[in-house]
Order: structure tokens, then C-alpha cells, then sequence
């Protein structure tokens, strides 16, 4: 299976939602949002979700200081700034 860094899994995810909200046509990327963890080190998306508003979430995992990989989970407004960053080891 391919893996995917943090940049491509946001342009693909911002593709998607482009083209879940156009139908069909032309792909234009709306925005790019990047986090890096406490750690300084790998952060990897694994899930995308959409709600009714427009919000994103971003779930997956990341590695924290002290700590190998956490879960982290965070959720974008409809113009990709961050509201939330939620991180569980």
C-alpha cells in the first residue's frame, strides 16, 4: 500500500471535498493546512471527515515529545484554520 505525507494527503483531501461540493468539473484547491507535532517528527493522517458546517477533521497519529506515536485529532474551520488539535498517547 502507498503511503502518503501530511502535504499530499491535504491537497487530496482538499480535491475531494472540492469535488464533493462541485459534483463534477474542474479541481481547484481551496486551501492547505500542515501540523507538526509536539515532537518535531513524522505526522501522518490516516482519516478525513466533513460535517454539515464545513468543518474538517484530520485524525490520525503523531509523534509527541517522550512518547512514539499518539493519537492526535485535529479539526479545521471551512477556510483551513485550526480550531483544535486533541492528542491522546
Amino acid at each position: 500500500m502507498k503511503r502518503f505525507n501530511n502535504a499530499t494527503r491535504a491537497l487530496l483531501g482538499c480535491a475531494f471535498l472540492t469535488l464533493a461540493v462541485a459534483g463534477v468539473g474542474q479541481v481547484s484547491e481551496a486551501w492547505v493546512a500542515r501540523y507538526n507535532g509536539p515532537g518535531n517528527s513524522g505526522d501522518v493522517a490516516t482519516k478525513l471527515a466533513v460535517d454539515a458546517a464545513g468543518n474538517v477533521y484530520v485524525t490520525g497519529y503523531s509523534v509527541g515529545v517522550g512518547s512514539s506515536a499518539d493519537y492526535a485529532t485535529i479539526r479545521y474551520d471551512s477556510n483551513g484554520n485550526q480550531l483544535w488539535v486533541a492528542r491522546y498517547n
